[in-house]
């Protein structure tokens, strides 16, 4: 899905006029929600939602961009963390032809799509409690760019 849109990508080239993608010194991901959910009826027949992660025992998050290069961004150990009141921020290698096609897409003022892939294992004892049906995952994902000052005026010093 698109990431970044045209008229935010616009808005960050015009900022970023003068700085090249070698000024790029790092890349991140801040997630403020990363969360599996299934949504059932109760008892009462009202609808509920639970929040499923727990029941997952292994988690991989990753991107994707449209020329299909890809880059791991977390695994199960840091999901639980995760929250508004304490985001994680996920450092990429600047050097990764992901991070190097969104640097260079901003840059140049156009939209970043990416697709996002989860994959997770659940425990045999556990595979009843998951349904497919009205699941999905929440997640709520700033990137954030730190630039070089001195990298990005270059030979005008």
């Amino acid at each position: 899905g698109q990431f970044i849109s045209e008229k935010k990508a616009a808005d960050i080239k015009k900022n970023l006029s003068d700085v090249s993608a070698d000024a790029i010194n790092q890349f991140r991901l801040r997630f403020s929600r990363l969360e599996a959910f299934q949504r059932t009826v109760g008892g009462d027949g009202q609808p509920r939602e639970e929040v499923t992660t727990g029941l997952f025992r292994t988690f991989s998050f990753r991107i994707r961009d449209v020329a299909g290069a890809e880059e791991e961004v977390l695994d199960r150990t840091y999901v639980d963390r995760i929250s508004e009141a304490t985001p994680q921020r996920f450092d990429l290698p600047v050097s990764s032809p992901v991070v190097r096609g969104i640097a260079t897409d901003l840059l140049a003022g156009k939209a970043v799509s990416l697709d996002m892939i989860v994959t997770t294992f659940v425990a045999q004892e556990d595979l009843y409690r998951v349904r497919i049906e009205g699941a999905g995952i929440r997640v709520k994902a700033q990137p954030e760019l730190v630039i070089s000052a001195l990298d990005s005026v270059g030979s005008q010093l």
